[in-house]
């Protein structure tokens, strides 16, 4: 069997530092018709066209979306709460309002499956150098894990104070997020990772 070495795979798009090289890449190691030994100019020039590059601006926007649909949801949960205080518990409309209740966590939950729930550990694989992409990644982890049970721990003491409130602070939550991922979470479709570390300094 011949083993042919140096011939190149075009439909498996080059690396560089763990990321797809796009065609805006301003390296001038990695730019389209760039001369590089690992990557060849004619696999560089291909990449634009291959179906496997992340948009990360699409990726934000699903977040944001994501967390502005949870927002919504879980504001309507908790005006339901609120006006279920102030309803009989005979009448049709505390009725009705349980099941708006019940529907705005299942689209909450759905929100945040399509959205929060995936995106950030992609947009955390395209941000994070290689020299604490292990480290980072590991913190990342824990801090979610950790606020996971958090909010599993505290959810029964806050529903005793106030169901109307409790879906209030998680509806601020989620507007806070919306608002983090437009300002601070960075574009990188097209950037090298020194210039993604650039957006942080």
């Amino acid at each position: 069997m011949d083993v042919h070495v140096g011939q190149s795979n075009k439909s498996q798009p080059c690396l560089k530092h763990g990321r797809q090289i796009g065609s805006k890449d301003k390296n001038p190691l990695t730019r389209k018709g760039a001369k590089n030994k690992d990557c060849p100019s004619e696999d560089i020039e291909n990449l634009k066209e291959s179906p496997d590059i992340i948009n990360t601006s699409a990726l934000e926007e699903a977040d944001q979306v994501s967390s502005s649909a949870m927002a919504l949801s879980l504001l309507v949960v908790s005006i339901s709460f609120y006006l279920k205080e102030y309803i009989s518990p005979d009448s049709d409309l505390y009725a009705t309002l349980s099941l708006v209740s019940v529907a705005g966590v299942v689209v909450m939950v759905i929100a945040f499956s399509l959205g929060l729930g995936a995106m950030p550990w992609i947009i955390m694989s395209e941000i994070l150098p290689i020299n604490i992409k292990d480290l980072a990644g590991s913190f990342a982890t824990l801090a979610n894990w950790f606020f996971s049970w958090l909010v599993t721990l505290t959810t029964n003491l806050l529903l005793d104070w106030s169901s109307g409130g409790t879906f209030t602070i998680y509806t601020a939550v989620c507007v806070f997020t919306a608002g983090f991922v437009a300002i601070w979470v960075p574009e990188t479709k097209g950037k090298t990772l020194e210039e993604i570390q650039q957006f942080f300094r």
